[in-house]
């Protein structure tokens, strides 16, 4: 489920991008962090594992990313990209 769109320049231009906030309220309010990514293709199915803590006064009323793992391991960021938010690597080999 996406809920916003990462503008596309030409830095990001034939990138495959998945957005969505909604997977941090999720794992913050509702303790959900293990997300499973499904292929129509036959490829195995990975595991996204997304770890926010929920918004707090001490935190501006902020959610907080903790970690996000991709099939267990620490994700990399792309600093490629021109954007305010991390864009994590998911890179399936």
């Amino acid at each position: 489920m996406t809920d916003f769109a990462i503008p596309q320049d030409a830095s990001n231009q034939n990138k495959g991008l998945i957005a969505s906030r909604i997977i941090g309220i999720l794992s913050a309010d509702n303790n959900i962090k293990t997300y499973y990514i499904e292929y129509s293709n036959g490829w195995t199915n990975d595991t996204l594992y997304v770890d926010y803590s929920p918004n707090t006064p001490a935190t501006n009323c902020l959610y907080v990313l903790n970690r996000v793992k991709y099939n267990g391991k620490t994700c990399a960021v792309d600093d490629s990209f021109h954007l305010d938010l991390p864009v994590y690597i998911l890179n399936k080999s």
